[in-house]
């Protein structure tokens, strides 16, 4: 059997919630006559009677009861199907989904998708730990919105992605909280540094000597930045890394001078949903400010 017309169940609906042909008529902004033959129509259709009429009632036959069980709840979601997806379109709903490499603070990111999301209290964040490889992938994949990473971004894969640099954010020595703080550069060289290995995020350690100027005498290299402050804590390391929004117990910051990172954010250059253009044409405006 075809499926009845959407006109069709609508009306069917609204008489039977009001149980009334004129006030179900007023509601759908139709006349009366046309309440009517949309459910003579669908009661053709199903060859059931759906309602029990006199001159003075309306009721829901037996029949009329159990499709309305069924029916109603699908027509709503028919309508908060279209309403999602018309504020999808417009921008004002749907998912904005942000990568971000492992030892990256998005507080910088954060900063202007908070007024993103302000204005569109229907979107959802969905943060995404991922290595910037990934995170390239992802971008042109249209699996993620927007990248963040203070890595170097590879001119090759980078193709068909834009970028924009965010602000220059100093680096710290994280130590334990009862290490000695490092005198200077130099001592920092002479520590053991924790760094997270090319397998959690590739380039990571080139780039911290780089960034740093320091060959640190010994390393540890672990693949996810909960264990490297767990050594951090605990005392077998010096980490150097950005200010985070949250700093652990049991550890201390130590500014590293003049060392800074510069925070990168991508996105892909092919269409994208209406909330991601909004967080990327935002970026754009505030870092050119």
């Amino acid at each position: 059997m075809a499926l009845p017309e959407l006109a069709q169940m609508e009306a069917f609906v609204a008489v039977a919630r009001t149980l009334h042909f004129g006030r179900a008529a007023a509601q759908l902004h139709i006349t009366q006559s046309a309440v009517s033959q949309r459910i003579r129509a669908l009661e053709d259709h199903l060859d059931v009677v759906l309602f029990a009429r006199t001159r003075r009632e309306v009721r829901l036959s037996p029949a009329g009861a159990a499709f309305l069980r069924r029916v109603a709840p699908l027509l709503d979601d028919v309508w908060r199907a279209a309403e999602e997806a018309q504020g999808a379109a417009a921008g004002a709903s749907g998912r904005l989904v942000v990568g971000y490499s492992g030892a990256v603070t998005v507080t910088p990111l954060l900063d202007v998708l908070e007024d993103v999301l302000a204005a569109r209290p229907k979107v959802t964040l969905e943060l995404q730990r991922l290595p910037l490889p990934e995170q390239l992938r992802g971008l042109r994949a249209g699996a993620i919105d927007l990248g963040c990473t203070f890595l170097p971004v590879p001119a090759a894969p980078s193709r068909g992605l834009r970028q924009v640099a965010l602000r220059p954010m100093p680096l710290y020595a994280w130590t334990a909280s009862d290490d000695r703080p490092p005198r200077g550069l130099d001592e920092l060289r002479h520590r053991r540094w924790v760094l997270l290995s090319d397998r959690a995020e590739p380039g990571f350690a080139d780039w911290m000597r780089g960034a740093t100027g320091i060959d640190p005498v010994g390393a540890l290299e672990v693949d996810a930045l909960d264990a490297a402050l767990d050594l951090v804590r605990r005392g077998l390391g010096v980490a150097v890394l950005p200010r985070g929004t949250f700093v652990p117990d049991g550890i201390k910051l130590h500014p590293v001078p003049g060392a800074t990172a510069q925070l990168t954010a991508l996105s892909a250059e092919h269409a994208g949903t209406a909330v991601r253009d909004a967080a990327w044409d935002l970026l754009v405006e505030r870092c050119a400010a």
